[in-house]
């Protein structure tokens, strides 16, 4: 099932396309009560194709939470606590459990401090049994688990066994990973009762008229400044074009006005290599540089990994930003090939590159002069 990212304003939502299908007592549910386990969502009507538009603002998926976090034992503890909360209050509301999506991709996290909430995508045109559902949460766990930790890899190992083979509860599977996080002396269990999502959805409230207001203050800046370094940025390339014919003729001369009698031959032979190496190249070791243009507190942003993650939290990222618009986790350099893209991890007030604002997971290629901003943080690609 395709599926696509789109903003609107500050929000952020995942769109997939569905059937249209009779929901009988469940949708009566859903319009009376806010299922606060489930994305909020509304739907489209297209061609007589239906879209589901889910809310996933300030939301990361499971992939993208597990592939920073790694996958621990307390982690998976929380996160099949969720599933049984999940499937308690679909009982509770009288809707079918394999009416939810349940992948890495669909699965969304959000994050205070070390208490997770896990949030899930309803999907009432297909069946998804609750033994599928794991099975599918259970073989992405398996290619990101570290192999060095080999008794957690046993165990989840062992639980796939026994998932597959269909004989399993959900108060089973999480005695077995309290027992093992017991006997390997982990961290204690967390505390992820259904008031945490309460106090998520209030917060969100509570900011959600500062980060609209915020944003339009931001796109306001970005217009007056796209013109300007458009013009730069094109004048900088065809400059950089005529360089690289001349030295592919082994002889650059420059006469300067004020010494016009004197001629300065460029040396072929002579080192000619800059401090940094533009984001694309074929070294082993491929250096990029973002420029800090703002007026606040960053700093300049040298970009030396594969994959480079920029946000405001100290612990987990490569490049710290300070400004209270940036999130936590906002975004990520990943380095393919000789190119380098951008890619925003779901921020509240977004990234942006030459004023584009970037979907959840669009990859956006870079080049030089390129204008990059996170949230209000504004970076030249040099």
């Amino acid at each position: 099932m395709e599926i696509k990212y789109e903003r609107k304003a500050n929000q952020s939502f995942m769109v997939m396309e569905g059937e249209p299908c009779d929901l009988g007592y469940e949708e009566q549910m859903l319009r009376q009560n806010e299922v606060k386990i489930l994305l909020s969502f509304y739907t489209i009507e297209i061609n007589r194709h239906i879209e589901y538009w889910h809310d996933i603002t300030g939301k990361q998926s499971l992939r993208d939470y597990l592939e920073r976090e790694g996958l621990t034992p307390e982690i998976l503890n929380q996160i099949v606590l969720y599933l049984g909360i999940a499937y308690e209050e679909l009982t509770k509301y009288l809707i079918s459990q394999q009416h939810i999506y349940v992948t890495a991709d669909t699965v969304f996290v959000e994050q205070e401090g070390r208490d997770i909430a896990l949030f899930f995508c309803y999907r009432p045109y297909r069946n998804m049994a609750v033994q599928e559902q794991l099975i599918s949460l259970w073989e992405f766990f398996l290619t990101i688990v570290d192999h060095k930790m080999e008794e957690f890899v046993k165990l989840c190992y062992e639980l796939y066994d026994v998932i597959t083979r269909g004989n399993f509860t959900m108060e089973g599977i999480q005695e077995r990973i309290q027992e093992f996080s017991q006997s390997q002396n982990s961290l204690p269990k967390p505390n992820i009762e259904q008031p945490y999502v309460e106090k998520v959805e209030l917060k969100r409230k509570e900011t959600e008229d500062n980060d609209m207001l915020e944003e339009l203050e931001i796109e306001d800046e970005s217009k007056e400044n796209m013109d300007v370094f458009q013009i730069l940025r094109d004048a900088f390339q065809t400059m950089w074009k005529h360089i690289q014919i001349l030295k592919e003729k082994n002889k650059v001369k420059f006469i300067p006005e004020q010494e016009a009698e004197d001629d300065y031959i460029y040396d072929p032979e002579e080192d000619y290599s800059r401090p940094t190496v533009l984001l694309h190249g074929g070294e082993d070791l491929c250096v990029g540089k973002l420029l800090y243009e703002g007026s606040g507190e960053e700093e300049d942003i040298i970009i030396n990994k594969d994959i480079f993650r920029i946000g405001s939290r100290d612990t987990d990222n490569d490049a710290v930003l300070h400004s209270s618009g940036v999130s936590r986790h906002h975004a990520r350099i990943l380095k393919q090939g000789d190119s380098y893209f951008l890619e925003d991890l779901n921020s509240t007030n977004g990234t942006f590159v030459n004023g584009k604002q970037l979907n959840y997971k669009e990859k956006l290629k870079l080049e030089i002069m390129d204008q990059i901003r996170f949230a209000d943080a504004l970076y030249r690609v040099v």
